[in-house]
């Protein structure tokens, strides 16, 4: 699964979120990176699945994912889904 901030645009999946929150706010929200990547989503993130999704948005079991490029190696465009 990918997800995209509602203010910014960047897409990453959620182990590249849960790596991205900064200590210094983590501290502040007295929270986990896990906790704090659950607490955002569908407040600040966005679940977004490709258009041309097989796997039912499990990216884990998809071979299209490797580097961000399909299997004709162009950029993998997404569509939002789940609009809150």
């Amino acid at each position: 699964m990918f997800y995209m901030h509602k203010e910014t645009g960047s897409i990453d999946d959620r182990e590249g979120w849960t790596a991205s929150y900064p200590v210094e706010e983590l501290e502040a929200r007295k929270l986990t990176a896990e906790q704090a990547f659950r607490e955002d989503v569908g407040a600040t993130l966005i679940q977004i699945t490709p258009d041309y999704c097989t796997q039912h948005g499990d990216c884990r079991t998809c071979g299209l994912v490797n580097y961000g490029r399909d299997c004709h190696n162009e950029p993998i465009k997404c569509t939002i889904t789940n609009l809150m």
